[in-house]
């Protein structure tokens, strides 16, 4: 069923309402419980790096890079929320897209360099793959509802 433009689908008694902006909005009765994941997920993702950068004797720039980058994520998708239009938040997320694959990439150097372990690499690399996804899907999204 399609509703003002989300799509709902029923889910062990909670309706599930998915928007461009929000990721999931569970309802149930008249409780609404919205969770941008995307914004959660990228600020996981910022917080885990730094703390990871606090801990690693890497070389500097590498370091600054990997902050720059996953911190740029989180960043711009939280600007994202707050676009002046469409085609800013299109630009935003498309932005956090390039950056989160820029972080993909600092954490392979860093893993093929052996500074961080296979599970440390994985975990990391699934969170950026997971939020690149997401972004993916909210700039086709976004571009087809133009």
């Amino acid at each position: 069923m399609i509703c003002n433009s989300y799509g709902i689908d029923d889910i062990q008694g909670f309706a599930l309402i998915y928007s461009p902006k929000c990721s999931i909005i569970l309802l149930e009765g008249s409780d609404i419980m919205a969770k941008n994941y995307l914004l959660i997920y990228s600020e996981q993702l910022a917080t885990e790096i730094e703390l990871l950068c606090q801990n690693l004797k890497a070389p500097s720039n590498t370091l600054f890079q990997i902050r720059k980058s996953s911190s740029g994520v989180y960043a711009n998708i939280r600007e994202a929320n707050y676009g002046q239009s469409k085609s800013d938040m299109i630009s935003k997320f498309e932005i956090s897209l390039k950056e989160c694959t820029e972080t993909e990439g600092w954490l392979k150097l860093l893993f093929e360099t052996n500074i961080i372990d296979e599970e440390l690499f994985r975990r990391n690399r699934n969170l950026c793959g997971r939020i690149r996804r997401m972004l993916i899907s909210s700039c086709k999204t976004l571009k087809d509802n133009k």
